[in-house]
Parts: structure tokens; sequence; C-alpha cells
């Protein structure tokens, strides 16, 4: 007779196998007791039917684990550490427990998305993370598909819809706020912000710049990598005008950096890291800058507090603070912006500007179906519309 234990959350179960030797075999499928009971009676049939015909037992089938497994360690390490490890986290902690012990015939996509639904209803996911799941899912499934590991059954995860994610509304600066944002810097934050406001640049685009990108005769830029990877997001280099408002912003940076070096290097002289914290140094410039939603006093020993809106103006007087009796200082507080909100900026004010949406769009390197396969629009007349654009005008 078999025996079956339950030691630390699995099932190990021991049984006299087709060879006439005990096989122990560990495994958390059943989740009960009496589950684990028929899944020992069912191995004992098995082993008991070959002993008696002989014929072996056809291999079990693979399970999603085992292509989940095969899958990070051939495709994963393709992708930035980053989505690496958000993923990674992603899938081994809410849908390995679910599917991964299940084979293709077992798997319900309805189930999946149960699991996720609840998920998401509770407040543990979010309804961008839980698509993010059913995509890596997919992806994992149809490259086990295409290598023969998985049987051509069908795509679970492409059986169910994704997940409807609220529309957000993005903060962007005015006309005149990026103006302000840009005269009120220099040097290196001054080309950062002018590149990000003028060309709508991702933040990887940006910290992949080199000099040797920039056509200093004919006033260009191509833009062809991301962070650390050779490739932009979508795969795609293009070729950008640098106009002349823009060109008169950054030269003079430019013109200190050798040949071939970033344009924004780290403090080793490297790449800078993706967790650089470019957010916290915008909202520390617009503050500079006089941008700013509120005003707060603060004092040395810790304390602070609101003061006035943007509505009522800057206080005039410091405040004395309650804790320590000292002056507060009064420090003005900047909206939320993210640097990707940049680039909202750059789109919204382009299209207020009046040019084309076609420039906008390949200015910010989006694709757009086959037709866009046939569009190649010269560089001048590029810089033709995007001169439009207007944010620090040229001295006349």
């Amino acid at each position: 007779m078999g025996h079956i234990q339950h030691v630390n959350d699995e099932w190990v179960i021991s049984y006299v196998g087709a060879s006439g030797r005990v096989i122990e075999l560990h495994t958390k499928a059943p989740r009960t007791e009496a589950d684990a009971d028929l899944l020992l009676h069912h191995c004992e049939m098995q082993a008991c039917a070959v002993r008696a015909t002989g014929i072996p037992l056809p291999p079990r089938p693979t399970s999603w684990r085992q292509i989940w497994e095969w899958w990070s360690e051939i495709s994963l390490p393709r992708y930035s550490s980053e989505w690496r490890r958000t993923q990674k986290l992603l899938v081994e902690k809410f849908l390995l427990p679910v599917i991964g012990n299940l084979c293709a015939g077992e798997i319900r996509p309805m189930e999946i998305r149960s699991h996720l639904a609840a998920l998401i209803a509770n407040g543990t996911l979010k309804p961008s993370s839980a698509n993010a799941i059913r995509a890596v899912g997919a992806t994992v499934v149809q490259e086990a598909m295409a290598d023969g590991r998985w049987p051509q059954v069908g795509n679970p995860f492409h059986l169910f819809r994704p997940f409807r994610v609220p529309r957000q509304i993005w903060p962007t600066l005015t006309t005149e706020e990026a103006r302000q944002l840009i005269e009120g810097t220099s040097g290196r934050r001054r080309t950062l912000w002018a590149l990000a406001l003028y060309l709508g640049l991702r933040r990887g685009e940006l910290f992949a710049l080199r000099t040797s990108d920039f056509d200093f005769r004919r006033h260009a830029l191509i833009v062809a990598r991301s962070h650390d990877r050779d490739t932009t997001k979508n795969g795609t280099a293009r070729q950008l005008p640098v106009t002349d408002e823009l060109w008169a912003l950054i030269s003079p940076y430019l013109d200190g950096i050798p040949r071939g070096n970033l344009i924004f290097p780290s403090k080793t002289g490297g790449l800078l890291h993706r967790s650089h914290k470019l957010p916290r140094n915008l909202r520390t410039d617009l503050a500079a800058c006089g941008i700013v939603e509120s005003w707060e006093a603060r004092c040395r020993c810790g304390w602070k507090a609101p003061v006035a809106s943007i509505f009522q103006g800057k206080p005039k007087d410091a405040l004395r603070c309650p804790s320590c009796g000292k002056k507060s200082r009064i420090w003005g507080i900047p909206p939320d912006l993210r640097a990707h909100d940049l680039r909202h900026t750059f789109a919204t004010l382009a299209t207020e500007a009046g040019v084309a949406p076609d420039v906008v769009r390949l200015t910010l390197g989006h694709l757009g179906g086959v037709t866009a396969c046939y569009q190649h629009l010269s560089l001048e007349a590029m810089r033709r519309e995007l001169s439009r654009l207007s944010i620090v005008p040229l001295a006349s």
C-alpha cells in the first residue's frame, strides 16, 4: 500500500512503481487529503498496469511551470533588467501558484481571468499589471508552441480580453511654464529639458545620446538607442531636425563635449542608471524657476505647514516655527510631473502650435501601421513644421 504525508505545504506520496522500487512523489497540486489519496490511487493503478502489460506509459505532458522556467532562461534575458525583475515578480507571485502545475488541456482561460479580476477587486493588482501578466503568459505559450514544447491547442491567454485601464489625464506644462523652465536653468539641465520639450525624447533615449548622434552641419539628430540597448523602445531609429531655437539652446553645452562621448554621463562617466532620480531633478528645477502650485513653511527642526496656494501668491513674511520659535523658510511646492510628462508636453504644445499630426507622430517615434511604412518626410519638411513650436524665441 502507498503512503501520503503533508510536509511543508506539499504532499509526499510514496508507492511501489512499475519497476518494483518505491517511488516518492512531491507535489502541491492536490488541495485536500482526499485529492492526494485519489492521486496516490491513480499512480498505483498506473504502476500495476505497466507491470501487467509491459507497455511503458507515455511521458507526462509539460506543465506551464516547466515552459516558464525554459522561457525565463532562454528568452527573458533579451529584455531590460528592470522589465525582467518586474515581470518575473508578477508571474511567479500571482500566476504560477494558480496554473504552474497544469498542462495544456487543463488550463481554463476564464479561471485565470477570474483570479486576476479578484486581485484587482481587492486592490492587490492594478488593471495594467494584470494585463502585463496576461501579455507575458501569452508570449511564453506562443514561443513554447513555436519551439514544439507546447501543443498547438490555442493560447489560453488570448481567449479572454484585457482589463480596461482607466485613462489618466497627464499633467503638462504651458508654453510660458516651459519657457520659464528652460530659461531658469543652464548647461546640462537646460540641454536636457530643451531636448525633452522640443523633440519629445524618452528618458532612455536622452540617457543614451552621444555627440556622434548629432549632425552639426545639417543640424540633425539620430535617435537610435535607449538606455543600454542598441535600439529604441519600438526597435526603430529616427532622424530628427534640430530647429534654430533648439540649436541656440543646446550648442553651447555640446561644444564642450568630446566627439563620441555621452551627453548626459553619470558621475563616473558611464551611462546613467535606469533608477536615476530624473523626476526629482525636474521638480527641483520647477520650484527654482517659480513654477509652483502652493507654498509651504519649513523649519530645520522638521516642522512644516502649508501657508498659501498659488492663487494667493507667495507669503511675504516668514513664519515663526511653533516648535522652536525660529523663523521658517518658505518653500514652493512644484506640480507632480514625471520626466515622461515632458513628452506629453511636447505633443500638446506642438499640436497647439499647428504642427502636422504626422510630424508629431514621427518625432515621438510612434508606429502608425502600414501607411507609416510609406511616409518618408524630409528633414527640411519636418524642420518647417517643428519650427512652428516656439518656446524660447530667438533674440531678434
